[in-house]
């Protein structure tokens, strides 16, 4: 991931680098131009600030870049599974719906064979 101790040191080097523009502001606001040490010094923490700020980022690009890719991931796995749930639904809603189609046939017969067998026994009653 990167070396632990590059966030202390960018923190350590981005203090001397406002306390070098404190100074310079200071300097400039007495009417006094800054020494060429201070300039020279600030110049130098802002260019070691901007090599660890860069070495500092680039973990936490891949970090970024493994998180967006981890959460493509789980979007696209859950929307798998919601297919696969859909499905199973659905086979199941088939199942059931051919089981009372089943049922209300078995009992359309059923009372077809009483409506018949009360005929039968209405004609016979008549006939008698």
């Amino acid at each position: 991931m990167g070396d632990p101790d590059l966030s202390t040191q960018f923190q350590a080097i981005c203090q001397k680098a406002e306390v070098a523009r404190e100074k310079i502001e200071d300097a400039s606001r007495k009417q006094l131009p800054p020494t060429h040490a201070e300039a020279s010094d600030a110049d130098t923490h802002q260019v070691s600030a901007d090599i660890i700020g860069d070495e500092a980022s680039e973990p936490w690009q891949e970090i970024r870049d493994r998180w967006r890719s981890h959460v493509v991931k789980v979007r696209k796995d859950i929307t798998t599974k919601r297919a696969d749930l859909d499905a199973t639904e659905a086979l199941k809603n088939a199942g059931m719906a051919e089981s009372y189609a089943r049922e209300a046939i078995k009992f359309e017969a059923q009372e077809a064979v009483l409506d018949a067998l009360q005929a039968r026994a209405t004609a016979n009653a008549l006939v008698s």
